[in-house]
């Protein structure tokens, strides 16, 4: 880094008086000390803006590096957060439906294994059909049974008949021979 040079150090007068070599006196040349006061002068003049360029960019390399990486910390840190709200709010919003879809199952099995518990093993139209079908069916059986026996003592006349016919020929028979 350049050595700071401010312009009290430039006024300063460190020239030595410029000696002629020609005379080879030490004596100083006319007008020789304001020469290098100017010439201080003007550096100092052009060295005064170098100066406080330099300053800047020290003030920048130390202020405003550090403030840029606190914001790039503060962005980043903001970044996190909000993908972590995002995936807070999907893990809520699929928590909530899980819950609301668990409970209308609930709902839906509670409700069908409390119509199942309170249904009858037999129900009153199964009843209904069943004892139809004994009184039709007792009915039929006795209508069966009648006719049977009607049918059975129409025989018996019928054979009673047909015995007695053969009874008569027979004899018939056996008179004529």
């Amino acid at each position: 880094m350049p050595q700071n040079i401010t312009l009290a150090d430039l006024t300063k007068s460190s020239a030595t008086p410029i000696t002629n070599p020609l005379l080879n006196t030490n004596q100083a040349a006319p007008n020789t000390t304001l020469v290098p006061t100017a010439a201080e002068a003007q550096a100092a003049a052009a060295l005064t803006p170098d100066q406080t360029i330099v300053d800047k960019i020290d003030t920048t390399i130390s202020t405003t590096i550090p403030v840029w990486k606190s914001q790039m910390v503060i962005a980043l840190g903001l970044s996190n957060q909000r993908k972590a709200l995002d995936l807070q709010n999907k893990v809520d919003d699929v928590t909530n439906k899980l819950l609301a879809r668990n409970a209308a199952a609930l709902h839906k099995g509670a409700v069908d294994a409390e119509k199942a518990n309170q249904r009858s093993v037999v129900e009153i139209d199964t009843l209904e059909k069943i004892n139809a079908e004994l009184i039709a069916t007792l009915k039929e059986t006795v209508q069966i049974q009648k006719e049977g026996k009607a049918n059975r003592e129409a025989a018996q006349v019928k054979m009673r008949q047909i015995e007695s016919d053969l009874k008569n020929a027979l004899l018939e028979n056996a008179q004529q021979m």
